[in-house]
């Protein structure tokens, strides 16, 4: 009995083995070129004046083409002030800072009509974009 019971025993531990061995390997995930581009440089996850505080992404500083989070509108003024001293300890951290869109131009188009301004003289003006002629 103890016989029958070690053969069976081997036979379905042999036959585990070919199977796990039989099994097609399971591909690398693909990576999202976005993801590659953070890999390159680490993200920015903490505040740059209060150390130690996680970023909110809907309080930033563009500067010089540079996205700088900040946690909260304290140090968002504090950045604004000396930029250049919080974009070089974020830099030497070894973070990439996000590229700041570019500023959208002032036209008519998207401006309020009390906003709008004379291109030449910059004059207050309604409808044109032009007073001096």
């Amino acid at each position: 009995m103890k016989r029958v019971v070690l053969l069976t025993s081997a036979i379905v531990m042999l036959a585990g083995v070919g199977l796990v061995s039989a099994q097609e390997p399971v591909p690398a995930p693909k990576i999202a070129p976005a993801a590659v581009a953070v890999a390159a440089g680490k993200e920015q996850t903490l505040c740059p004046v209060m150390e130690g505080k996680k970023i909110n992404k809907n309080l930033f500083v563009d500067v010089d083409g540079k996205r700088v989070y900040v946690c909260c509108k304290y140090c968002q003024g504090v950045v604004k002030k000396d930029a250049a001293k919080y974009i070089k300890q974020i830099e030497d951290s070894g973070v990439t800072l996000e590229k700041a869109p570019a500023p959208e131009a002032k036209t008519l188009a998207n401006t309020d009509a009390n906003d709008a301004k004379c291109d030449k003289c910059g004059k207050a003006v309604a409808g044109s974009a032009d007073c001096c002629k």
